[in-house]
């Protein structure tokens, strides 16, 4: 350890404490420089963020010098964030798929079937803790293959009894989740609907339909399985069911008739869905049952029950923003 009157040997008693008071007022000089050097830093920090508040500027940090960091300090820009792709839900897509619809009747001997394509298209909203508002359509057509070979009556006698079938079904909903993870979603949807499917044999004339004015409600549990803030990959089903009134119309050359009957749905379906920030893309399995009731017209006579089977695998392409 060093003695101070090692330092200074040679100087006698008085000029060696003259020497001391000079050593110990030049710390004390160097300690208040510093801090009253930090006290115009901070003053000039917060001039300059108050000017940007006052010109609606986002406050931005100013470039540093060595000698104004604190000590531990680190020099660095901040990232600039950037919203996970869960919370930019809202999405428009078109939708296109091949699948196959069933018309079967046992009653009446009906039990056809025949390939179809499948149309859409969807606007969903984003996935948050609001109530808001969907709308979906979906179409199917198919060719000339139903009852393909077969006859049937146009009023005046039998003729060939080929024939399309044609469907359009709107569905505006309200969405909420109730259960909304990291890592899981459950949607659901709810609201009005209207449905219209249209048999028309093409040779003979005639034409059968079936209009649909009812509620429906959806759920899609919705796993995400990878991904990060720029993509997610999810899988997920869907169930669903619906009721509703139906105004059915069986018209042929020589005029037509109407019945009332009811109708319900169901509808299961899964698929995996991959979307990042700006597209989105799914396939997806969907098959639905409607069991229309009974009707009675003088052309087709009195049918109990009515049931109409699709099933489809679709595409949908959508943009989100």
């Amino acid at each position: 350890m060093l003695r101070f009157d090692s330092l200074v040997p040679s100087l006698p008693i008085r000029r060696r404490l003259v020497v001391a008071s000079l050593l110990l007022g030049g710390c004390a000089s160097s300690a208040a420089d510093e801090v009253a050097h930090w006290k115009v830093v901070q003053r000039e920090r917060l001039a300059r963020l108050y000017q940007q508040e006052i010109q609606g500027q986002e406050p931005q940090e100013p470039a540093r010098h060595v000698d104004e960091l604190e000590p531990g300090s680190r020099v660095g820009r901040a990232r600039r964030f950037t919203p996970a792709v869960a919370d930019r839900d809202r999405q428009v897509g078109l939708t296109a798929g091949i699948g196959s619809i069933r018309l079967h009747a046992a009653d009446a001997g009906i039990d056809e079937h025949a390939a179809a394509l499948t149309f859409g298209f969807e606007a969903r909203p984003p996935a948050d803790d609001q109530l808001r508002p969907g709308f979906r359509l979906r179409g199917l057509t198919t060719h000339g293959d139903l009852f393909a070979g077969q006859t049937i009556s146009d009023g005046t006698g039998p003729v060939a009894a080929d024939a399309y079938a044609f469907e359009l079904d709107a569905f505006p909903h309200l969405v909420a989740y109730p259960v909304r993870t990291p890592g899981f979603d459950l949607p659901l949807r709810f609201g009005p609907f209207v449905d219209w499917l249209r048999v028309d044999h093409s040779f003979a004339a005639t034409t059968s339909s079936w209009t649909s004015f009812g509620a429906r409600v959806e759920v899609e549990p919705t796993w995400r399985l990878a991904g990060d803030r720029d993509w997610n990959l999810a899988l997920f089903g869907r169930a669903g069911l619906d009721a509703a009134g139906v105004r059915f119309f069986d018209g042929s050359s020589q005029g037509g008739q109407t019945d009332r009957t009811s109708r319900w749905q169901g509808e299961l379906g899964a698929g995996l869905r991959l979307f990042g920030h700006d597209l989105a893309g799914e396939l997806g399995y969907h098959f639905r049952r409607v069991e229309y009731g009974g009707t009675s017209t003088d052309r087709l006579g009195t049918v109990d029950r009515f049931d109409v089977l699709t099933q489809s695998l679709e595409l949908m392409m959508a943009v989100r923003f």
